[in-house]
């Protein structure tokens, strides 16, 4: 409940404030937001990058200053859904089962990965890209394959899940997530298998 509490006054009641319902991972000192649907892979993909030797941050809630284009992750443990399991491998998914604050939730099993991996757990990291998981607009690529998407396009894209979409002055919503937009490389990552998915991650930081 405390941590539902959390990250509902972070993204609902603090207008000061710019989140995203977003992943945040981050490798050396390059942080990446990845975005996208219920159920479309976020935790899965951010978890296999964490295992690959990624930071991993959070898998819910960013919050994201646009101007310093820096994020922070929420104050919860990470989530999987029970298909992940598979996908992740059973050795990952007992190591993390094992974690002390681990708990076999009502729809997923929850974690914190620094107690898994023992290292400490990163507050945050500047921005070096966001990636778009099967956003409604991508253009057919080749799976696992990223592709930039034009700042303009990608403020949109980003708008629905931040936590300014619902509030009146929708002015000012765009205008803040365009800032961050024209900061950092935003880019689409079609569904593929994770191997290929995490090497075009690795290809984008290696970018930056």
């Amino acid at each position: 409940i405390v941590e539902f509490r959390a990250v509902r006054a972070l993204a609902e009641e603090s207008p000061d404030l710019l989140t995203f319902h977003a992943a945040l991972v981050a490798w050396k000192e390059f942080g990446l937001l990845i975005v996208g649907p219920h159920e479309a892979g976020k935790s899965t993909l951010s978890c296999a990058l964490w295992l690959h030797g990624f930071s991993f941050l959070g898998d819910d809630v960013a919050v994201v200053d646009p101007v310093l284009g820096i994020g922070q992750s929420g104050p919860r443990r990470v989530s999987l859904r029970p298909p992940s399991r598979e996908l992740l491998g059973e050795t990952a998914w007992r190591r993390m089962l094992a974690a002390p604050s681990s708990e076999n939730a009502h729809k997923g099993y929850l974690f914190h990965p620094h107690e898994v991996d023992g290292r400490p757990r990163r507050e945050s990291v500047t921005l070096a890209g966001c990636i778009f998981l099967a956003r409604r607009a991508a253009r057919k690529g080749r799976p696992g394959e990223a592709a930039r998407v034009p700042a303009s396009e990608a403020a949109l894209a980003l708008l629905p899940y931040s936590n300014l979409a619902r509030r009146p002055d929708l002015e000012t919503a765009i205008s803040r997530v365009s800032l961050l937009a024209a900061r950092v490389p935003m880019y689409d990552l079609p569904r593929g298998p994770l191997p290929a998915m995490i090497a075009a991650i690795e290809r984008v930081v290696e970018s930056a």
